[in-house]
């Protein structure tokens, strides 16, 4: 009898598998997405063995204005049961603004005296590697359903730099962060799909050379898909509460920042 149970079951994820498969745009994917977002948080850098101001980036920095991030992606399907599919995504942007101080600032160790004429320029990358596991329900008339759990990595990079008076300062946070995430793709009609993902983590320093904290991604985005092309619109947020103090920047930096908006993308599979 077990080993009936076990053959079913063996036959019912290579069926999942194989539905799901066939639900993807090709054996391998490329995608591009264009990420209309804005910046929101604060941050601290410290450094000389002061304490740095917690800065608010909109009121005190002016960086206020939707940046576009461009995020390229590429996915290719796996002949392995479950296992359905690894996806390597790229963003990267800058938020750069120019605003007069109303107060005193002190960031890694600088000071800005309030009246002064300050740049502004946060540099944020992320690079991610994730493992798809999952399965999906036999299409009915053109529906159907593919759900499951995603685990990787991210590389994130962020630099934030300011400059006003003959004075700079840069302070960066920065390290590798092992994710695990959610996924699903549901099929409304034969040509358009939801498709939702979300990934993130807890991050103790000892996983990622000093960077520690809380870090998570997700979109959610309608798609129209047409033989091996498609095109769709959705909302992203990153949302990242981080300290770093591994060194690489001036100083301990800390940095609680959000980034979210809309989300143009457009791709094909091969």
């Amino acid at each position: 009898m077990l080993k009936g149970m076990t053959g079913a079951l063996a036959a019912l994820l290579a069926l999942g598998w194989a539905a799901d498969a066939a639900a993807q745009d090709g054996m391998i994917t490329a995608k591009f997405r264009r990420w209309q977002c804005e910046l929101s948080g604060e941050i601290q850098a410290d450094g000389s063995g002061s304490s740095g101001t917690d800065i608010d980036v909109d009121s005190t920095l002016g960086l206020s204005d939707k940046e576009n991030f461009n995020e390229i992606g590429i996915q290719l399907q796996l002949p392995i049961p479950i296992i359905g599919r690894m996806s390597l995504t790229r963003w990267t942007g800058t938020f750069e603004d120019t605003e007069t101080l109303s107060q005193t600032i002190t960031y890694g160790g600088q000071t800005f005296s309030g009246g002064t004429t300050v740049d502004s320029e946060f540099d944020i990358t992320a690079t991610t590697l994730l493992m798809h596991f999952g399965m999906s329900t036999p299409k009915v008339a053109g529906t159907g359903v593919a759900a499951g759990a995603a685990l990787g990595v991210k590389f994130f990079e962020f630099e934030g730099s300011l400059s006003g008076s003959g004075v700079s300062e840069s302070a960066k946070a920065a390290g590798p962060i092992p994710v695990l995430g959610l996924f699903t793709k549901t099929a409304l009609l034969a040509y358009l799909f939801l498709e939702v993902e979300v990934h993130g983590l807890m991050v103790p320093g000892f996983l990622s050379g000093g960077l520690s904290g809380a870090i998570w991604e997700g979109n959610a985005s309608v798609v129209f898909r047409y033989n091996r092309f498609f095109a769709g619109i959705g909302y992203k947020i990153f949302n990242f509460t981080l300290e770093d103090d591994s060194g690489t920047g001036v100083g301990d930096v800390e940095v609680d920042l959000k980034m979210s908006g809309m989300a143009f993308e457009v791709g094909m599979g091969f």
